[in-house]
């Protein structure tokens, strides 16, 4: 017998926004949370946190970000470990960033002194 294929769902950022992103935030608000603040804390006598550090150095300029949807992946699970919200999102985040990674590429026909917007 033949086995059925269902088509993938293909990941697209209004879809992953719209059924992902929406959908936990709809179930979040209807239990009570939220992983951001909705507004001022009234009990808080203040925001204001005095830095230990008054000069940036040369590391505060220098972002140790991923450079493939892989270390993506990896750095969004070590981050949202504690999270059974957001870790699940991980993964689904690593497909939309490996289906908009583009590798430029030299071409011979538009200079190299001309910045290339597309």
């Amino acid at each position: 017998m033949a086995r059925i294929r269902w088509p993938r769902r293909r990941i697209t950022p209004d879809r992953f926004f719209r059924d992902t992103l929406l959908g936990l935030s709809a179930r979040l608000a209807a239990a009570g949370r939220s992983y951001f603040a909705t507004g001022p804390d009234p009990a808080a006598p203040s925001y204001w946190e005095a830095r230990e550090q008054t000069r940036m150095q040369r590391q505060d300029f220098e972002a140790n970000a991923p450079r493939s949807p892989a270390q993506l992946e990896a750095a969004l699970l070590e981050l949202w470990t504690d999270s059974e919200d957001l870790a699940p999102l991980a993964h689904e985040l690593q497909l939309l960033a490996e289906k908009l990674h583009r590798v430029d590429v030299d071409d011979p026909d538009v200079s190299a002194f001309v910045y290339v917007m597309y």
